[in-house]
């Protein structure tokens, strides 16, 4: 039992509303499993914002021997930002649409099986983490027409479900789209897209860089220069199965850190999770431990 090597208690980082409510599953039956093995916890349910405060009182008032994150990436980017350090391993339960770090982390992901993962708080993958102007993300950076997906998505509910709504603000937005005039690392560039990637799929299985690897300490970076509608249409297949990088608007490049820069603000989203800036500084901060059972 954990409580019989050292004590402590698990912190629950939860979100029931990610996959559309079916993580709220997900959080009952984790508990009931906690509960049922002996193992205590505490337990923080994601707030729209200002989740570093509670979460900073659970950890000042509790031994933390792990977070487990009950949600999809998004979640677990809220989560990263509220450990007080790297040292706190991360135990990933995969409730969310995409579950895209889940897939990096784990060979095959499944809700279940991962429960039992906290059992064994020595079985750790060390995975890299990234920030950009100072905040921190484990999967990717997406800036220009990913990013501003993102931001259209973000609060929106659809009956379809999570993953046709990512589609749905897609082909809305893959008509109107204007690409953007961008200096990246000193460079001026026009820009449709621009993905850091640290994962190779992210956004729900579009498998965006296809070589990266999260433990290397290098991001993907892959820049899509300007590209006209029709092509939109043929290229985004391709960049779904990670069948772009030979193409000709692709610019592949692996790096430990990146500036961004546009003389208006440009939309752009940290593992999902809208942000908004006219520049970005994206740098390698250390390594996230992950327990993988």
């Amino acid at each position: 039992m954990l409580e019989e090597s050292g004590g402590g208690k698990i912190l629950v980082f939860a979100n029931p509303l990610a996959c559309g409510g079916l993580a709220k599953n997900a959080l009952i039956a984790y508990l009931e499993y906690l509960f049922a093995q002996n193992i205590r916890y505490v337990k923080h349910i994601t707030l729209p914002k200002n989740n570093q405060e509670p979460v900073a009182e659970l950890f000042s008032k509790n031994t933390i021997k792990a977070v487990s994150i009950i949600g999809g990436d998004g979640t677990i980017n809220l989560a990263i930002n509220c450990l007080p350090n790297l040292d706190v391993p991360i135990h990933v339960i995969p409730a969310g649409t995409g579950n895209d770090l889940a897939k990096m982390i784990y060979e095959n992901p499944d809700l279940r099986d991962s429960f039992s993962i906290i059992k064994n708080l020595q079985n750790i993958k060390n995975i890299d983490s990234w920030t950009c102007n100072g905040r921190r993300f484990s999967n990717g950076f997406g800036a220009g027409f990913d990013g501003e997906v993102a931001h259209r998505m973000y609060g929106k509910t659809y009956w379809l479900g999570p993953k046709v709504k990512y589609w749905i603000e897609i082909l809305k937005l893959i008509f109107t789209y204007r690409s953007k005039k961008v200096e990246i690392n000193g460079n001026l560039k026009t820009c449709f897209m621009l993905a850091a990637a640290n994962g190779k799929v992210y956004g729900g299985g579009f498998h965006v860089a296809p070589t990266a690897k999260i433990d290397d300490q290098l991001l993907d970076s892959i820049f899509i220069s300007k590209v006209p509608v029709w092509k939109r249409f043929l290229y985004l297949p391709k960049i779904e199965k990670g069948k772009h990088l030979n193409l000709d608007v692709i610019h592949h490049t692996r790096d430990k850190k990146t500036e961004i820069e546009c003389d208006q603000t440009l939309y752009a989203h940290l593992d999902g999770e809208p942000i908004l800036a006219k520049k970005y500084t994206i740098e390698y901060e250390g390594k996230l431990k992950a327990l993988v059972g």
